[in-house]
């Protein structure tokens, strides 16, 4: 199967294009599945991996490939969920509800 690349990136920089493209094909089964192991949360994980993608897109174009592509998507991805689980427990939390109102 082969996966068209039309510049995906926010300049038009089609090796950043593909180079997330690649890492898609590569590396979003074994980081989805680290994910959502370590956190227990699926659904959060492949949020958290698509975020992690699109961050790419977009940074990418103006510092560079990073030289380990795959490790630069697993820490977003791992930050991204971290941060959706410290919103869902402030969220969540009756003394910071008590505080806010």
């Amino acid at each position: 199967m082969t996966l068209a690349v039309h510049s995906a990136s926010p300049d038009g920089n089609p090796a950043v294009a593909q180079q997330v493209a690649q890492s898609a094909r590569t590396s979003y089964g074994r980081i989805l599945a680290y994910l959502a192991y370590k956190f227990q949360d699926l659904a959060s994980a492949e949020d958290a991996l698509a975020e992690a993608f699109a961050a790419a897109l977009k940074t990418w174009p103006q510092t560079g490939i990073p030289l380990a592509p795959d490790a630069w998507l697993m820490t977003v991805a791992k930050r991204n969920l971290l941060q959706m689980l410290r919103h869902a427990k402030v969220e969540h939390d009756p003394l910071v509800t008590v505080l806010w109102a």
